[in-house]
């Protein structure tokens, strides 16, 4: 009789390539610091970052005592995981020797951009948007006679800065030119709208921060450098006379 063949089923690791999962992320505990599972558990994940173990999907023990990958049962806790993390690691310290990384991709988030002017184009709140994250598709909205709001919804991924890893939020504020408009979205972090500190609200902003250079030393009305566009972010010229604008392009 000829030997029955047998396939080879290759399990994948938990270590999978980053990128390549959903709603994971991986901890590893720096220089002499080890725990085990439940103690990683309860007082990481859950004391200093706050979540549920109903939150929590799975918990991935891998040898060694100082990695641990966690996934998570929403998108929503993924990333609340990643702000929360970055918020916390310097002032927390058991977080002061624990390194993390995102494992998952963000999900494409749906933005919602309000600009009360006839004047704004839905071509340059995309240009806009499309220095600060991936634009997907994007549409304006009308009420259910078909007349347009004055909002526009898109659909974007949100980048990652390719040092750290971490999300990098819209601002909540759009401005071109002099007209001002809102952005809004789902798990969009509450900053302070001055310095652009998660840490406070306007109200309570204390800091000196110029809108044109980045500066933390004096105001925008005092900036010594060139204008920047707020559409393209070059200097020497404004959106009204911008060559990206589609406005000026018509």
């Amino acid at each position: 009789r000829e030997p029955a063949q047998v396939q080879v089923v290759r399990m994948s690791s938990p270590m999978a390539t980053p990128g390549s999962r959903r709603n994971a992320v991986r901890f590893d505990l720096q220089n002499d610091k080890e725990m085990d599972r439940l103690q990683f558990s309860r007082l990481i994940l859950q004391k200093e970052l706050g979540f549920l173990p109903a939150q929590l999907d799975y918990i991935f023990a891998l040898p060694g005592r100082k990695t641990f990958e966690v996934v998570f049962t929403t998108n929503t806790f993924f990333e609340k995981c990643l702000r929360n993390f970055e918020s916390l690691k310097t002032t927390r310290p058991q977080l002061a020797n624990v390194g993390m990384v995102s494992l998952s991709q963000t999900e494409p988030k749906t933005i919602t951009v309000l600009m009360f002017s006839e004047q704004v184009r839905m071509e340059d709140i995309k240009t806009w948007l499309q220095q600060r994250s991936t634009v997907i598709h994007g549409y304006e909205m009308r009420d259910e006679d078909g007349i347009r709001t004055g909002g526009r919804r898109f659909f974007v991924q949100l980048k990652r800065d390719l040092r750290t890893g971490e999300i990098q939020h819209l601002p909540p504020v759009i401005q071109l030119g002099a007209i001002r408009g809102h952005v809004f979205y789902p798990g969009q972090p509450k900053i302070c709208h001055r310095c652009g500190s998660q840490q406070h609200l306007l109200a309570e902003c204390h800091n000196i921060h110029c809108r044109n250079c980045d500066s933390k030393e004096h105001l925008t009305k005092n900036c010594p450098d060139p204008v920047k566009c707020n559409l393209c972010g070059e200097s020497g010229h404004t959106f009204k006379t911008c060559p990206s604008s589609y406005a000026n392009r018509v």
